[in-house]
């Protein structure tokens, strides 16, 4: 039986694929823009998670955990850089704000209210940033839907290349790198659920002592003959 994030992962490869035949139906050469603002938005959702992790590791009360969170933004902002590079717009006309969180909703949505609500936050308990891991995790934030879309550009690149007339080796290497990344924070964040895991055994370890003494019968020790 496939788990809950397989499910979600082969309904949102549906979906995208679902998109790309549309998008393959009602361009052509001559109008790339559909194509380019798309890796624009993403490039820019990329950043917005970048914010988040890098949030997420500043208020985080457990120090163990925040270079792996770290590690996650710093390679957000790499992914944020390259799509943008490969979406031709580092110089050019940018898509409006609103334009990009209809292209991606709701997973803009998600992040963006998950990235305010740390941002009220002084710090974050062990709770709070696994609570906010799983919302991320069930709800098929940007980490997840960046790797669906690797995937299916990865899938499609020779098309890609073809229809915008896009260098395709210099696509290709650029999504594969991608793709492997989202891999390794995926990693990292299990390594991140091990660690909140260990911490709160530890913490409810220290709230609950084991007594020395398991029988009530040991507390008590009869004085011996001659005992004052």
């Amino acid at each position: 039986m496939k788990s809950f994030f397989e499910l979600q992962k082969l309904f949102i490869w549906i979906l995208v694929n679902s998109a790309w035949g549309m998008l393959v139906m009602f361009n052509s050469k001559k109008n790339p823009e559909p194509f380019t603002d798309f890796l624009y938005c993403l490039g820019s959702l990329e950043r917005k998670n970048s914010q988040l992790f890098a949030e997420l590791a500043s208020k985080t009360v457990l120090s163990e955990v925040r270079g792996n969170l770290l590690k996650i933004s710093e390679g957000n902002e790499m992914h944020a850089k390259v799509l943008i590079e490969l979406s031709g717009r580092v110089e050019g006309p940018k898509p409006k704000t609103g334009e990009c969180k209809r292209k991606l909703r709701p997973v803009c949505k998600l992040t963006e209210s998950l990235l305010n609500q740390v941002h009220k936050k002084k710090t974050l308990s062990a709770d709070e940033l696994s609570s906010i891991l799983l919302t991320l995790e069930r709800s098929g934030g940007a980490m997840q839907y960046l790797q669906i879309q690797a995937e299916t550009f990865l899938f499609m690149s020779k098309e890609i290349s073809q229809l915008y007339g896009m260098n395709l080796e210099v696509f290709h290497d650029h999504i594969m790198e991608i793709a492997q990344q989202v891999e390794e924070h995926i990693e990292l964040l299990e390594e991140v659920k091990t660690m909140i895991a260990q911490s709160t055994r530890k913490k409810d370890g220290m709230h609950h002592p084991v007594v020395k003494y398991q029988t009530p019968d040991a507390w008590f020790q009869p004085r011996t003959m001659g005992e004052s």
